[in-house]
């Protein structure tokens, strides 16, 4: 019993070292590798030799997070493992236990369109979404279904290869209250452009984001999460095993942000009065928040874990 918490202690830095192999982003798998040397090295007293150890296991674990896809029959989605479906997926519409090897490197091109709806809803194994400011249809492969009901447009399946993404083009100039993704691989760009909707709705297993949002109201389930970019929004809860967040935002009186592992600055452009709120929960991680001197407001953090480091910045 005397033991027991030093043995807890290595199993915590044996389950962050593999969560660096399996990790699809590559800075976090980074941050695992030097949070498990760390952690191992705190527990002898003499850290000067151990410094070589903690080196050397973050070079393994970079590493062999690389290499190993390449040698054995690890299932694969996006560019990480399927133990993190396995983990926090399964209730999805689109999991499916039957895929075993899906890297989604396949994209297939957008050949047919159809009237953009207020509301969007796609359900595919991935999906990569960019716009059209200067269209008003919805681009889309003709493997995919399309039906139509009242104002809401869904993509389904049908006869999609598992292991592919479909490329969507929405076009902007048709006004979109809600957007829905419910697929196991997303990415959306938004380089050209602002992408505006008023309630903005993903569950997957991996989700990258790039570029400009205008939206009320964010909710994100994911297994990885890496958004870039810009966002103006009120309200935003994101959940995620492994999140990566580099973003300058607007409007946002709310942020929830749950993850196992949180690396990213947030940087707020606009001023305001009285109380904004940001609230992090998770096992390791980082985040800076960025304040204009000249805000008269509050910012309110909330903190959950003593392993995550938040700090407030003003520039």
């Amino acid at each position: 019993m005397k033991n027991q918490p030093i043995v807890f202690r290595f199993l915590w830095v044996g389950a962050i070292a593999l969560a660096a192999i399996c990790i699809p982003i590559v800075s976090i798998r980074l941050f695992l590798a030097l949070a498990a040397g760390v952690l191992f090295a705190l527990q002898f007293r003499k850290l000067s030799p151990l410094i070589i150890v903690f080196l050397v296991i973050a070079a393994l674990i970079i590493g062999i997070g690389n290499v190993i896809p390449r040698f054995l029959p690890l299932p694969v989605w996006g560019f990480g493992s399927d133990l993190f479906r396995n983990f926090a997926y399964e209730n999805s519409y689109r999991y499916n236990p039957e895929v075993k090897s899906s890297d989604y490197s396949k994209l297939i091109k957008a050949d047919t369109t159809v009237n953009g709806a207020p509301v969007v809803i796609v359900r595919v194994p991935g999906v990569k979404i960019s716009f059209d400011k200067d269209s008003d249809k919805i681009s889309f492969p003709s493997l995919l279904k399309a039906r139509t009901s009242g104002s809401q447009l869904t993509f389904e399946a049908g006869n999609f290869p598992q292991d592919s993404a479909a490329e969507i083009v929405i076009g902007s100039k048709t006004p979109l209250d809600r957007l829905s993704l419910d697929v196991s691989f997303s990415e959306i760009s938004a380089d050209e452009g602002v992408f505006t909707v008023k309630r903005l709705e993903i569950r997957t297993n991996y989700l990258s984001f790039d570029g400009a949002l205008v939206c009320d109201d964010i909710n994100v389930t994911t297994n990885a999460l890496d958004w870039r970019g810009s966002f103006e929004a009120k309200e935003a809860r994101m959940q995620s095993n492994a999140a990566s967040i580099f973003v300058t935002v607007r409007g946002m009186e709310n942020l929830v942000l749950t993850a196992q592992v949180v690396y990213g600055e947030i940087k707020y452009l606009d001023r305001w009065e009285g109380s904004r709120k940001a609230r992090i929960t998770g096992t390791f991680g980082s985040v800076t928040f960025m304040k204009p001197k000249d805000s008269t407001g509050k910012l309110e953090l909330q903190n959950s874990s003593q392993m995550v480091s938040l700090q407030i910045q003003e520039y």
